[in-house]
């Protein structure tokens, strides 16, 4: 059980090491999606930045929390990989609850479209690589989660 609940899940594709040939016939690199789910929240040491800075590095907002499902981070997953990021309103008092574990990304869909209305935020999650502790802590509470938000609003996703 989580110390927290879930506040938003992420998506992943994760190379699966083949490829294949497209429609247009250029070889393309087979993906799989991982659904993760998570708690997440602003680190104190940094403020929203703009999507682009001065040298053209992406910044964003800095988050940390722990991985909730699965615990650790599936592998295939690479530093500073994109994946999309959806935090919703729970705990709102409405009974609201992010389920813990999606099987796979229709599964996050479905209930996208079915909950629209409890989701608080939605952009890119780039992930911060970290070295696992000596203590196997993170087996018992979940990999650390660190990273950068990039938000995007919610209304402009419909247009």
């Amino acid at each position: 059980m989580a110390l927290l609940p879930a506040n938003c899940t992420i998506l992943f594709e994760v190379p699966t090491g083949t490829t294949s040939t497209n429609a247009l016939g250029s070889p393309s690199v087979d993906t799989e999606s991982v659904v993760l789910t998570a708690f997440l929240k602003p680190k104190k040491d940094n403020a929203y930045q703009s999507p682009e800075s001065r040298d053209g590095q992406l910044s964003g907002q800095k988050v940390a929390g722990y991985l909730i499902s699965p615990s650790l981070m599936p592998q295939g997953v690479q530093s500073e990989q994109a994946g999309r990021c959806t935090f919703w309103r729970v705990g709102m008092g409405d009974g609201f609850v992010l389920p813990e574990v999606f099987e796979d990304a229709a599964e996050l869909a479905s209930f996208e479209a079915d909950n629209a209305d409890k989701v608080a935020l939605r952009g890119e999650f780039f992930w911060e690589a970290n070295i696992p502790g000596a203590f196997g802590v993170e087996a018992i509470l979940g990999d650390r989660l660190a990273g950068r938000l990039v938000l995007r609003t919610v209304w402009a996703d419909g247009i």
